[in-house]
């Protein structure tokens, strides 16, 4: 896990916030994929719960209403994020019963 990426969005997929059917659902997708060992990569526009996908062919998006309430929400993380625990912290999976639950749940620590 330490050798791989880890994101929600990027230029070629549609955004979190569309695809997921919120910005908030975006977020909770972001901080699981970003909890994990790794690199972490967030797009333009991502904290701003953006949902007009903008082709890397283009120089400019379509005007859209930002989210400032969830790009406060996304700074605050990442300086949690920045915390040396999730750098130098050792990373454990947790099992999670899931047998007769109908629940696909993953846990982990650091």
């Amino acid at each position: 896990l330490h050798h791989t990426a880890h994101f929600v969005e990027n230029h070629d997929e549609p955004r979190v916030a569309m695809a997921l059917g919120g910005g908030q659902q975006g977020f909770a997708a972001a901080v699981a994929a970003t909890t994990l060992p790794g690199m972490r990569l967030f797009n333009d526009g991502q904290f701003d719960g953006l949902k007009n996908r903008l082709p890397v062919q283009l120089r400019r998006a379509a005007p859209e209403t930002r989210d400032l309430q969830l790009h406060e929400q996304y700074t605050k993380y990442l300086s949690i994020l920045a915390d040396p625990v999730f750098h130098k912290g050792t990373w454990t999976y947790i099992s999670v019963p899931k047998e007769h639950s109908g629940w696909r749940l993953m846990a982990w620590r650091w």
